[in-house]
């Protein structure tokens, strides 16, 4: 009796401490890359739109050729397959250059009534809203594994099997900036 509690103490327990703390840090991680791929779907989604208005706003602002080459760059980069950090940028860049693409197209009455402007800059708004929410659910899940690998014992669980701290959807500096818009 007493070589089955002292098996259970030394083998048994540490086992079962061992597989559990191994499947939450994995749990966590898996939420980290569903949240991540949240956030890529809504950013394909406004990549796909792009393209649209672009085409939209092009007949009616053929001396704005600069700011829709801009967004155009930016969009495919941010629809690429790069790293996250990649993605990041590009998706950091594509925000700015759709911010001054807004303020160019407020000089153009006649654009902002037209029908199909309106209906694709109201899907892009819906997007851009959907994808803060995605952003804000990655950051989440992001939080909980970071803290989840730093507390000890975890700490030595995920050292042992390599997980690393994954990074922040940051917002990027240059976006905080108002576009300079020239006419």
């Amino acid at each position: 009796m007493i070589f089955v509690v002292i098996f259970l103490v030394l083998v048994v327990l540490p086992a079962i401490f061992l597989i559990a703390t191994y499947n939450g840090l994995q749990r966590k991680k898996i939420r980290v890359d569903s949240a991540w791929s949240q956030v890529a779907t809504f950013l394909q989604q406004r990549g796909d739109l792009i393209p649209n208005l672009v085409e939209t706003v092009k007949g009616y602002l053929g001396h704005e050729k600069d700011t829709l080459v801009e967004v155009t760059k930016w969009r495919n980069q941010s629809v690429g397959n790069g790293s996250r950090e990649d993605v990041l940028n590009a998706d950091a860049q594509l925000s700015r250059s759709l911010i001054q693409l807004t303020h160019v197209v407020e000089q153009y009455p006649d654009l902002k009534a037209h029908a199909q402007f309106n209906q694709l800059q109201g899907q892009l708004q819906q997007i851009e809203s959907d994808i803060q929410g995605a952003r804000s659910n990655y950051n989440h899940s992001v939080t909980a594994f970071n803290t989840s690998i730093a507390i000890f014992p975890n700490n030595l669980m995920a050292g042992y099997f390599r997980m690393e701290e994954k990074s922040f959807f940051k917002e990027n500096e240059s976006v905080k900036e108002a576009p300079k818009v020239k006419f």
